[in-house]
């Protein structure tokens, strides 16, 4: 019980890890977004469509 116990915080743990760039860029309507990657809010060129 312990081994699984063990064996599911370090799946949540990397999990969480893997995920941590899914919120780099954020968009917004009318084509507008930004870009975290770097520390400080990039604005990305927006769809031309």
């Amino acid at each position: 019980m312990k081994k699984l116990f063990t064996l599911l915080v370090f799946s949540g743990i990397i999990s969480v890890l893997i995920a941590q760039k899914e919120i780099d860029k954020w968009f917004f309507g009318s084509g507008a977004a930004l870009d975290f990657s770097s520390g400080s809010p990039v604005v990305i060129n927006p769809n031309p469509f």
